[in-house]
């Protein structure tokens, strides 16, 4: 029997010698393809499918020369609408602040004059206690300056007194029946 195997181990097609020379591929035996089963059929998965892979492009697309004119013009007629509102601020502002230094310099004169006015009002109710050589037109224009300015202040006081120490409405402000 060992014969009979050396036999038919000796043929040349089953025989597969390797030698320096050759390469692994040629070394290895071709292998028969397996024969294809039959696969059992996957189970249907429920619910939805999912979203196939697609790759992106990566970079941004190069524009056209016609895109690029157009964004180059709305980029300047923005710049153009802010430097113009930009100036009109500016134009505005210097307005409110001239308008405000002329109001505080009116002011000014009105507050000096009126402490000129109050000063002469003094010294003249100075001069009238001591009563010197002073006409009597004079000391009756001063008096009834200074008369009048009390009065008003008296008013002025009472009727902030009558504002603050008014009552409230006597009907409710919601009646239910």
């Amino acid at each position: 029997m060992s014969d009979e195997w050396t036999s038919e181990s000796e043929s040349e097609d089953d025989v597969i010698i390797e030698t320096d020379d050759e390469s692994e591929e040629e070394v290895l035996a071709p292998t028969p393809s397996p024969s294809p089963e039959p696969e059992a059929p996957k189970p249907r998965q429920r619910g939805r499918p999912p979203k196939p892979i697609v790759e992106k492009p990566t970079g941004k697309r190069k524009m056209s020369e016609a895109q690029l004119a157009a964004l180059a013009r709305g980029r300047a007629k923005r710049d153009a609408g802010r430097l113009e509102r930009k100036t009109a601020s500016q134009k505005a502002k210097e307005l409110k602040e001239a308008e405000t230094k002329k109001r505080r310099d009116a002011m000014a004169v009105k507050k000096a004059t009126k402490i000129k006015k109050k000063e002469a009002i003094e010294e003249a109710a100075l001069m009238l206690s001591s009563e010197d050589e002073m006409d009597d037109l004079e000391v009756r224009q001063v008096k009834r300056v200074v008369a009048k300015r009390k009065t008003a202040a008296k008013k002025k006081a009472a009727a902030n007194k009558v504002i603050k120490d008014a009552p409230a409405d006597t009907q409710p402000q919601f009646v239910f029946y």
